[in-house]
């Protein structure tokens, strides 16, 4: 199973996009670096208040089952990200930590937070892969989300259209045929 999942991020980090990533985080990334920490408060807030009722009943069976971990927060890992290209607004990527297992990780994808430092969540989803790309001719930078299945990969662009980021296009990457088609299927 391994070697399938590095096989996918092998292809996606080949597969072309429109820019280079500014940042990027794929499921085996390891936060134990540096530059991650755990979030702060007032983001373990925002992102516990932002996820659906089956994630929240996941998490708490989890910590209820796992009394050493001592509240969400320490599931979790951040990191500052430029995600605005003009204002000097601060942005955090959180996804689950790697120092531990989470419910937060699926078989081959984890669930990742966009949250500004006031805690306003502005996007969310669970994805295999994320490219925040380097474009700096807009606001709020655009960002690919990969969802991989055994033999293909969906690579998704979204933009920040008015006061969220939107789906604008979408391309389905083949893994056995190396082959890429600006649509998906």
């Amino acid at each position: 199973m391994k070697q399938v999942i590095a096989l996918i991020f092998a292809v996606l980090a080949t597969t072309a996009t429109a820019s280079q990533p500014l940042f990027s985080s794929a499921t085996d990334d390891k936060t134990i670096e540096s530059n991650w920490s755990v979030p702060s408060p007032r983001i373990t807030r925002a992102i516990q208040a932002s996820m659906d009722a089956d994630q929240k009943e996941l998490v708490s069976d989890y910590l209820s089952e796992n009394k050493k971990i001592r509240g969400v927060r320490n599931l979790l890992s951040a990191t500052k990200i430029q995600l605005c290209a003009t204002c000097s607004d601060v942005f955090f990527f959180v996804r689950p930590s790697s120092s531990q297992y989470s419910p937060l990780y699926g078989a081959h994808s984890y669930t990742f937070w966009l949250v500004r430092q006031d805690g306003k969540v502005v996007h969310s989803a669970s994805v295999d892969k994320l490219d925040i790309l380097d474009e700096n001719n807009v606001s709020m930078r655009p960002f690919e989300q990969s969802i991989c299945l055994t033999s293909k990969c969906y690579i998704t662009r979204f933009e920040f259209r008015e006061r969220e980021y939107l789906p604008i296009s979408c391309r389905t990457h083949y893994l056995a045929d190396d082959l890429t088609e600006n649509n998906c299927d």
